[in-house]
């Protein structure tokens, strides 16, 4: 007999930890078989006894989800990018994380690029300085 274990989902703190958060999010979620909420778009159903399993299962999960965005740089991030805290659908919220966070690193990257089509060598006291911040 498989004993049951609680997966730890880690505070997402940007994409340091953000392969480890999906990792530990998703199996979390498996176990309870709740991971198609942020996967799929689950259509809300019609009879009134399925609507409120679907109902508990999306709270499960938008609390699974809130509860590991905490962390204040990247709950402003989101909120930023149109994140409304109340939002009723996990997987709005999910692909929101997913956009956002590795929106970080294209911004990133497009400074980076940035600055190397722009960067002057009279700006630098030394070539060496130069040859350095290339």
């Amino acid at each position: 007999m498989l004993k049951t274990f609680d997966i730890t989902i880690p505070i997402l703190k940007g994409e340091d930890n953000l392969n480890q958060w999906k990792v530990n999010l998703k199996r979390a979620l498996q176990l309870q078989k709740l991971d198609k909420y942020i996967f799929t778009n689950v259509e809300k159903p019609v009879d009134a006894e399925a609507i409120e399993k679907w109902t508990e299962e999306r709270i499960k999960v938008s609390h699974a989800l809130g509860s590991s965005l905490t962390d204040k740089k990247i709950k402003q991030m989101l909120v930023n990018n149109g994140w409304d805290i109340a939002e009723e659908d996990p997987k709005v919220t999910y692909d929101l994380v997913l956009k956002t966070v590795t929106g970080i690193s294209a911004i990133s990257t497009l400074s980076l690029i940035n600055e190397v089509v722009t960067i002057k060598r009279s700006a630098f006291a030394t070539i060496a300085d130069f040859i350095n911040r290339i």
